[in-house]
């Protein structure tokens, strides 16, 4: 006997009888459990050691020796615990004679940490229910093809007022006709496993009957150990709208814009173009798979390109318009000068999606600007440099040589006695031998030199970076020499000889002014030596350069 009791003495689970409502024996672990030494002068009243709400229930299940549900869970009470921290007992009762008497033979072990995390338990899947029940978007679990769990945004999203309304139908009778066969095997493809795309939109049907455009965001769960889909939707019906209409609006505009003599293009946000209309085709004579991506910046001109595409990556880079003017090469291989504009265009939600551009032929405009700027910089009969070109020309050409410490020689020409020649001959005799003076310099000088006219019989050149006015000097004997053969015209020859004034940058001066006058004067004493010379000018005296050759 005395082994069985040092076996319930010692056994891990506390046990205790409880006749008359008063613990007449408990062991070891039941002592440790119940706060209570055993010791005691009175016996423990039973129900005094849980707490009130679970007292009743320990009382009654001792009058009829068990519990009809199994197991019980029951709280220590406070004035019987040692430690502040709450304890839970699982108890089981069974009935037993003791001592000749009815007693209840109870099972006790701690279950406080059972209790613990059954109530963290809930009180996540709490919180998860508020989150999800407060979420923006629609949340429902299906399985099979039944609703099992919806949330309100969903029921909002539908039409609907209660739950009970969607638990357990069908999924298709939310899913517009036109869309039921492919939600209804996304969803039962899902469910098996089988891939399928976990972003989609689908047309809807409201309670009423109203269509809606669904977004859904789904995946595959495992929902009472049985594979489910959890489903996120979000109504995007007015985006569908707008996009529907920003898709009707840009078909408009690309109508339009084929129909249209001008050429447009268009570039996506990397800059890449997606798009040049018809009349951007006929002027290139490319097809539309050519000008795709980057092909449509190939028909520029080689020495415009590098610049273009240089002031294209700072405009997409900075959100601006766009300006410029380049060469294309169109369909006949004539070069042609175009301006392209462009500005950048917003898509739906605001964001920079691009650029949208024209270009418009400018060649006449252009070649008009360049027959202005010969007009005003060229003589029109030789087609030299004339003044105001010349003078701009010395002003770049000094200070170049002062950087460089070089000269540069200015040499005054004239043709003696050439009104002779008008007055033989008639002034259209001497305006073709003066394209032919222009011509015989030109061939003389440097790519680098400037050969001007200044009116008249007058020309002027100039030679930068001579290195001494011995080196222009020769340069002036080789223009003499050019005028050893005879000029023809209808089939008579006519001889004649120039002059030259040489004036010497920066020996003579710095002005450009200064140093064309000081030329000319030079120029003077060559034709009061006789002409057919050249003379170097000297501010004391007038000095005799070789003579005639």
């Amino acid at each position: 006997m005395d082994e069985y009791r040092w076996i319930v003495e010692k056994a891990p689970v506390g046990l205790c009888v409880v006749r008359d409502g008063v613990v007449v024996f408990a062991n070891l672990k039941a002592r440790e459990l119940l706060d209570i030494s055993g010791s005691e002068e009175t016996p423990p009243i039973w129900k005094s050691l849980f707490q009130p709400e679970d007292a009743d229930l320990m009382e009654e299940v001792e009058k009829i020796g068990l519990h009809p549900q199994g197991p019980i869970v029951a709280r220590i009470a406070a004035k019987s615990m040692k430690s502040v921290e709450e304890r839970w007992l699982q108890l089981m009762a069974v009935p037993i004679e003791w001592n000749g008497n009815y007693a209840v033979l109870w099972s006790l072990s701690d279950f406080t940490e059972q209790v613990i995390l059954q109530e963290q338990m809930r009180a996540s899947e709490e919180l998860y229910r508020k989150v999800i029940e407060s979420a923006n978007d629609g949340v429902a679990i299906v399985k099979g093809d039944r609703h099992v769990f919806v949330n309100q945004r969903f029921l909002d999203i539908f039409g609907y007022e209660r739950p009970e309304e969607v638990i357990g139908k069908p999924i298709s009778m939310m899913v517009h006709k036109d869309d039921k066969e492919m939600v209804l095997e996304f969803n039962l493809k899902r469910q098996k496993g089988e891939p399928v795309p976990s972003r989609y939109v689908f047309k809807g049907v409201r309670e009423n009957g109203a269509p809606i455009f669904v977004e859904v965001s789904a995946t595959r769960i495992s929902y009472e150990g049985e594979p489910a889909s959890l489903v996120f939707m979000r109504d995007v019906t007015e985006r569908r709208w707008l996009e529907d209409a920003l898709k009707r609006s840009r078909d408009f505009y690309l109508t339009l814009f084929e129909e249209l003599p001008t050429m447009i293009w268009r570039l996506a946000s990397d800059g890449m173009c997606d798009y040049v209309n018809r009349a951007w085709l006929d002027f290139t004579g490319r097809t539309l798979e050519q000008e795709m991506g980057d092909g449509w910046i190939q028909c520029i001109h080689p020495e415009d390109l590098a610049e273009f595409k240089e002031g294209l990556l700072d405009a997409l880079a900075n959100r601006e318009a766009v300006s410029r003017e380049v060469r294309a090469l169109r369909r006949d291989g004539q070069w042609r000068w175009i301006l392209l504009v462009a500005k950048p265009f917003a898509g739906l939600e605001g964001e920079f999606s691009g650029y949208i551009g024209a270009c418009y032929d400018i060649t006449e405009r252009k070649q008009e600007e360049e027959h202005l700027h010969l007009q005003a910089t060229h003589d029109p009969l030789t087609a030299l440099p004339n003044r105001r070109l010349l003078q701009d020309r010395l002003q770049v050409a000094f200070p170049q040589a002062a950087r460089k410490g070089s000269k540069v020689a200015v040499i005054m020409v004239d043709l003696d006695d050439f009104k002779l020649v008008n007055d033989e001959f008639g002034h259209r005799a001497g305006d073709e031998i003066l394209v032919e003076v222009a011509q015989r310099l030109k061939g003389i000088i440097r790519a680098g030199d400037t050969v001007a006219r200044l009116g008249g019989d007058e020309f002027v050149i100039v030679l930068p970076e001579m290195g001494s006015a011995r080196v222009a000097q020769r340069v002036a004997r080789r223009i003499i020499g050019t005028f050893k053969e005879p000029f023809r015209w209808r089939g008579k020859e006519i001889s004649l000889t120039p002059s030259l004034g040489l004036s010497i940058f920066p020996d003579h001066g710095g002005e450009a002014e200064d140093l064309i006058q000081k030329a000319d004067q030079a120029l003077y004493r060559a034709k009061a030596q006789g002409g057919n010379r050249v003379v170097l000018f000297r501010p004391d005296k007038p000095t005799l350069g070789t003579g005639s050759p």
